[in-house]
């Protein structure tokens, strides 16, 4: 069968023969709607979104990329979730032995290149999961991490450190200089740590 493109930008998808739908946040992404061409409604639920279409379940998604949609199982190559942990949107869908789509960004936004058409909902429902942790910054679509942000308040917090060395100051204050680094740039490790090798 011949690919489709669809692409994402700005919560909404756009596509093949007039396809649109929106995603709509709610609940602090507690909860996530698609809707107008399709009516999906992702339930994050003891740490799975559970997916109801047209009010049925019909589905899960875990944080591993996982998803069981309508009997068929899908998952995000492993190279594709690291990538996503480095801030880049560049992954392959996969359905057993069967590709099903490609992802990756130019610019604003997230193109998706469809090879089985057929599997529509559950390509945009991975993107609906992922729109949570995504940005625009200078122009292009990045992925959020908190490590980058923690290792680099680690890093000028030491700067900050070594330069102050020969004010006045006292034990006190020096050691707080030097453990706000310390514990910036642990929770930037476990953070990185818990989040390979996850979908959200």
């Amino acid at each position: 069968m011949p690919e489709e493109m669809y692409t994402y930008s700005d919560h909404k998808i756009t596509g093949e023969n007039g396809f649109s739908a929106e995603i709509i946040p709610g609940n602090h992404w507690k909860e996530i709607s698609i809707e107008d061409s399709i009516n999906v409604k992702l339930s994050l639920e003891n740490g799975v979104y559970i997916i109801r279409h047209n009010f049925l379940e019909e589905g899960y998604v875990r944080k591993n990329s996982a998803m069981e949609y309508e009997g068929n199982n899908f998952i995000i190559d492993p190279q594709g979730l690291k990538n996503l942990n480095s801030n880049k949107i560049n992954f392959d869908i996969t359905s057993g032995d069967e590709h099903v789509a490609f992802i990756n960004v130019f610019r604003k936004e997230i193109n998706i290149d469809l090879d089985e058409p057929k599997y529509i909902i559950p390509v945009i429902i991975y993107i609906a999961v992922l729109s949570r942790r995504l940005k625009i910054f200078g122009g292009k679509v990045h992925v959020k991490n908190w490590s980058g942000p923690l290792l680099s308040l680690s890093v000028s917090m030491f700067g900050g450190l070594i330069t102050t060395g020969g004010l006045n100051m006292g034990k006190t204050e020096q050691l707080i200089l030097l453990l706000v680094p310390i514990a910036a740039l642990t929770i930037s490790l476990f953070y990185y740590i818990l989040r390979r090798g996850k979908l959200f």
